[in-house]
């Protein structure tokens, strides 16, 4: 252990300044998910947020705007993004390299690991958002990983289909 960890405001400063500043800023008005992460049309659908889905994945309507802000900083830090926390990136990195594996790889640990560290966010509360994240993100075809287990793990001893009772 290296002593005493300082509080999020003082780890990385200017990001966390921008974070506030970004969260404060809009919390009148419902969390433009999409408009936070800068989407294109085809990625807009997996990253809409309302109440209702917001109550699917068990997140609290109430932080969604500090949510989707913590995990757009760290995809930025993470170099998977380049938003509103990318000029921050070095000084995220430096702030909190237990959280950074390399450049451009997501951790799910990670990403819930900084969202509660740099961004002060409940660690329940940021795990239910990236397992959010990454459901919508898979199903939405953006990964091009394996999607077709050996014939062997299937129930009917073929792949694909449904169970068979």
């Amino acid at each position: 252990m290296n002593g005493p960890r300082l509080p999020a405001e003082l780890q990385s400063p200017r990001a966390f300044a921008k974070y506030r500043t970004l969260v404060i800023k809009g919390r009148s008005v419902p969390a433009p998910i999409h408009e936070i992460y800068g989407l294109e049309a085809v990625e807009r659908s997996w990253k809409l947020m309302d109440a209702a889905d917001a109550r699917r994945y068990g997140l609290d309507v109430r932080l969604l705007r500090a949510l989707a802000w913590a995990h757009a900083r760290y995809t930025d830090m993470a170099g998977i993004s380049d938003g509103a926390f990318a000029p921050y990136r070095d000084e995220e990195r430096r702030a909190y390299p237990a959280l950074f594996d390399e450049a451009g790889v997501y951790s799910l640990d990670g990403a819930a690991g900084f969202m509660t560290d740099a961004c002060q966010m409940p660690l329940c509360q940021a795990f239910l958002w990236v397992c959010r994240y990454r459901v919508k993100a898979v199903r939405s075809g953006k990964f091009f990983e394996r999607t077709d287990a050996p014939a062997w793990a299937y129930a009917s001893g073929k792949s694909g289909g449904a169970i068979e009772h």
